[in-house]
């Protein structure tokens, strides 16, 4: 590992010299961790926990170095979210799991070079929202539904790092690290694809703990072109 981010600085630090100002565009694709907390869940104990759960996204991304450390940056994205879950709730034993699709629309800032930090809001737009449920002890009870409708517009704050590696003429791989935490919240549903309303109807008194927030890390790698 240490051998690995030592070169990876090595060729950080032999593009230094090789950037200007001016417009870049390229694909970008990203692997990521990703987390949907909730006060409701959290104080189910071992009826409800959450389970690792990862999703990834793609796109394309430009923007404009103003200078030589400064540089601003868009990206649109087809992103995927998950949370998984499970538990043993009175003997019945399950696995569930969210499945949550939206376009994305980060907007940062870029301070540094080679190697920069970045910093910007996150928007995401809720294309597809699916609830799958699979009852280990009583098969007939699985099911899939849509929970679009119990899930709001996201907006996060993307905070993380990375360098560009030169490969030829204006042209550069891009690696970097974020984390985007959500600042909002979604509603959603619980481990039983329960919203808030089936829950007050239910006349459960920690129905107004399911309050939604998005949390994800990712690794990302794209190709950056520099326009002339």
């Amino acid at each position: 590992m240490k051998s690995i981010l030592s070169i990876f600085g090595f060729c950080i630090i032999l593009s230094s010299q090789l950037f200007a100002q001016g417009p870049f565009v390229g694909p970008l694709y990203s692997k990521s961790t990703t987390w949907l907390f909730s006060k409701y869940v959290s104080d189910q104990g071992p009826g409800m926990d959450y389970a690792i759960s990862g999703g990834q996204s793609f796109g394309i991304y430009g923007g404009y170095d103003v200078s030589e450390s400064f540089g601003v940056q868009l990206e649109m994205l087809i992103n995927k979210h998950v949370q998984n879950y499970r538990g043993d709730d009175y003997g019945i034993s399950y696995d569930s799991k969210v499945d949550l699709r939206s376009f994305d629309l980060p907007i940062l800032i870029k301070l540094g070079s080679p190697v920069y930090f970045e910093m910007g809001p996150v928007f995401s737009f809720l294309t597809k929202g699916t609830y799958t449920l699979d009852v280990n002890t009583y098969n007939f009870m699985d099911t899939t539904f849509s929970v679009k409708s119990d899930y709001k517009t996201n907006i996060g704050l993307a905070i993380g790092f990375g360098g560009d590696i030169k490969l030829a003429d204006n042209l550069f791989i891009n690696l970097g690290l974020r984390v985007t935490p959500g600042l909002v919240n979604l509603g959603g549903v619980d481990a039983w694809g329960r919203n808030k309303s089936d829950l007050e109807f239910a006349k459960d008194e920690k129905a107004k703990n399911l309050k939604t927030s998005s949390l994800a890390g990712a690794v990302h790698i794209g190709v950056k072109y520099k326009i002339e």
